[in-house]
């Protein structure tokens, strides 16, 4: 039995929704069982990650490619007699779905592609030890990304359909204009915050000094604030602009190594270089200072009162600090009191000057 003209165009139509399956599966079955090892075996696992994320995607690539292609060649083909099908609404429908299921796979693969590769930096940073990118960070460009694809894949289709869109972008564009003026502060903490998680001048747990004289540790660096834990535990919440352009001392960088500088002062009379020694043998009997670089006492200035020396000396913990400052000075006051060094408090001599003459002695 032979078959006219328009039965054979629905007969081609078939034979491509029929394609477009097999094509589904197929590509489906290649990435999973050639494309997916042959990265793995580069055993790099950002990229085998982002494979395995886009494997669902590029099967829907595939099986919309196939159905567009296949429906549009059909509504375009050479067949006179099947020419009222193509006028009729019903087809022209099936060719703008085929064409809008086509933009919205392509835009979901870009999509998959940038979420993946975010999600994917943000793991391996955590496999590193390191922060990497914030989720308030991953979560705030996955909505973003999100919506830029989304309006400019309506775009496309829009214009596709000869919908004039003029109107609807500048629309848009003063929409934008009018958030972003009600929200500059609010934007303005939001852009500190994403350049504080990427140039990454303090992280979670490093204790920094804050211009105002406070000092902590980072507890979180958000999109909006940085929260500071005081050494009183309470937490100080900074505005990510405000601390973006502050001068912040970052006590745990390059190290958690701190230098500690004190000052003790002794009674004029005594002996300096005693006195040094005991200072020296002091530090350097304390397990928890660093050997290297080495403690130092130096003799720097006669006070008012007392003869002032500064010690210097590294140790490994800046949460350290106060607990090894009075563990140094204990021992200290307690070799000096042994070995007869006086330790002065402030002193003044005061001479008082009568304006009044003082009275002749009797004859």
């Amino acid at each position: 039995m032979s078959l006219s003209p328009v039965q054979w165009e629905f007969v081609y139509l078939l034979c491509w929704l029929a394609a477009s399956g097999v094509g589904c599966w197929l590509s489906g079955l290649i990435w999973r069982k050639v494309v997916i090892p042959v990265v793995r075996r580069t055993r790099t696992a950002f990229v085998t990650e982002l494979v395995e994320t886009i494997t669902g995607y590029v099967q829907w690539l595939v099986l919309a490619s196939i159905l567009y292609f296949g429906v549009n060649l059909v509504f375009s083909g050479p067949v006179p007699e099947f020419e009222p099908y193509r006028t009729h609404q019903l087809w022209r429908t099936l060719v703008g779905l085929c064409y809008v299921n086509l933009v919205f796979a392509i835009t979901m693969l870009a999509y998959s592609l940038m979420q993946g590769a975010l999600q994917g930096y943000s793991r391996i940073m955590a496999r590193r030890g390191e922060d990497g990118i914030d989720r308030q960070v991953v979560r705030f460009f996955n909505r973003f990304a999100k919506v830029v694809v989304l309006f400019v894949a309506a775009t496309i289709i829009l214009q596709h359909f000869e919908v004039q869109i003029t109107g609807v972008l500048a629309t848009a564009g003063l929409a934008s204009l009018a958030v972003a003026m009600a929200a500059q502060e609010t934007l303005s903490n939001m852009f500190a915050g994403i350049s504080l998680m990427f140039d990454k001048p303090f992280k979670r747990g490093d204790r920094i000094s804050l211009p105002s004289g406070e000092w902590g540790d980072v507890l979180e660096i958000g999109l909006r604030s940085t929260k500071v834990l005081s050494t009183d535990q309470t937490v100080i919440v900074l505005p990510n602009a405000e601390i973006a352009k502050a001068q912040v001392v970052n006590h745990s960088a390059p190290n958690p190594n701190v230098r500690i500088l004190h000052e003790v002062g002794v009674a004029y009379g005594s002996d300096m270089r005693k006195v040094k020694s005991i200072i020296l043998d002091v530090l350097r009997e304390n397990p928890v200072i660093l050997e290297q670089p080495k403690p130092e006492a130096l003799f720097i200035a006669f006070g008012d009162s007392a003869l002032d020396v500064r010690i210097t000396f590294w140790i490994t913990d800046y949460h350290d600090k106060f607990r090894m400052l009075d563990a140094v000075n204990m021992e200290i006051n307690d070799r000096f009191a042994a070995e007869g060094i006086e330790i002065p408090f402030p002193q003044r001599d005061v001479w008082m000057r009568s304006s009044t003459p003082a009275p002749e002695a009797p004859e």
